[in-house]
């Protein structure tokens, strides 16, 4: 029976001593991988991690002759359960369309064996606090924050029109609930647009528009520990603050 042994190039395959994929004759069986950057750090976005992962994964089944349509199991662990949301449409397309048998482990940050010397301290307060992002003379907006101030809920107030929006977190919203969600094409943003550019839109080129023009995403969006809201829907934010 042929055996193949096949290598990312990680230093860690090297001094652990394991192999990133063993193809066993007709199976391929892929180590557990994670998605640091190719500067061996670790993004701060679940979806550019999960994204990393997979990339990682795609080329060891590639070397083996195999892809994801081969697929029949995949174990999935995360250390926070409000990002759920976030993986499974980062895998969504690139795995969950072949179906295959999956498992999802969710464990405490101490029980990953990583080390968290590159988290900043900035990211672990937002996981215990509100951002919402939006313009502050719209009237859905005022209504968000009014809501928020009325029942004594502090948050931090984001105006992405002057400060705008990095592309890490505009792309994990839009994995999150979809660009088309987060994109307002009913505003009068958007309908200015040239034809070209409202017409063949996919996540890449909704994600680049709103990138340049802040203005077309949906107002507001919050971010809270376990979730993220967007538009000002009262049963959404009743659920999500226990009101």
């Amino acid at each position: 029976m042929t055996r193949q042994l096949i290598s990312s190039g990680s230093p860690f395959e090297r001094q652990v001593g394991y192999s990133r994929a063993v193809v066993d004759g007709d199976w391929c069986f892929v180590a557990g991988t994670t998605g640091p950057d190719s500067d061996g750090f670790y993004p701060e976005n679940i979806v550019t991690q999960t994204r990393n992962a997979l990339a990682i994964i795609k080329a060891a089944l590639a070397e083996g002759g195999f892809g994801f349509e081969d697929v029949v199991r995949a174990t999935y662990y995360i250390t926070d359960a409000g990002l759920l949301g976030c993986h499974w449409r980062a895998t969504g397309r690139r795995v969950r369309r072949h179906s295959p048998r999956r498992h999802l482990h969710r464990v405490r940050p101490d029980q990953t064996g990583h080390e968290d010397r590159n988290r900043s301290h900035s990211e672990k307060e937002a996981r215990m606090s509100i951002t919402l992002y939006g313009i502050p003379n719209c009237d859905t907006v005022k209504k968000a924050r009014t809501w928020l101030d009325t029942r004594g809920i502090a948050f931090t107030f984001h105006d992405y029109k002057k400060a705008g929006v990095d592309a890490d977190r505009l792309a994990a919203w839009c994995a999150a609930k979809g660009w088309e969600t987060i994109l307002n094409r009913a505003g009068t943003t958007f309908k200015k647009l040239l034809e070209a550019d409202r017409t063949g839109l996919d996540e890449a080129k909704a994600i680049a528009l709103m990138l340049a023009q802040p203005a077309m995403i949906k107002r507001p969006v919050v971010e809270y520990q376990g979730g993220l809201l967007v538009g000002f829907k009262l049963p959404e934010w009743d659920a999500a603050f226990g009101t």
